[in-house]
């Protein structure tokens, strides 16, 4: 399902996912994930990361997401003792 918005994009977004998804199909699946690891090995394909939070920072993390301000993905870091 995608859904055509008009938020804090700076217009017109589409977001969502698409209906027929690769992951139900597991020939497809195969073929999405070489295609992406061939691709981020060449570094043609790389994460979008907007921001990251440290853990203990997790409400603020989901505030950030909830605002539908970022553009990318959001990092929450956890560190072990």
């Amino acid at each position: 399902m995608w859904v055509v918005h008009s938020g804090d994009c700076r217009g017109e977004c589409l977001t969502g996912a698409p209906r027929h998804s690769p992951s139900a199909d597991a020939h497809r699946l195969a073929r999405a994930r070489s295609f992406i690891t061939q691709g981020l090995e060449a570094r043609h394909l790389w994460p979008v990361i907007d921001a990251s939070f440290p853990f203990e920072q997790i409400a603020d993390a989901h505030r950030y997401i909830e605002s539908n301000r970022q553009f990318g993905k959001v990092v929450v870091t956890v560190t072990t003792a």
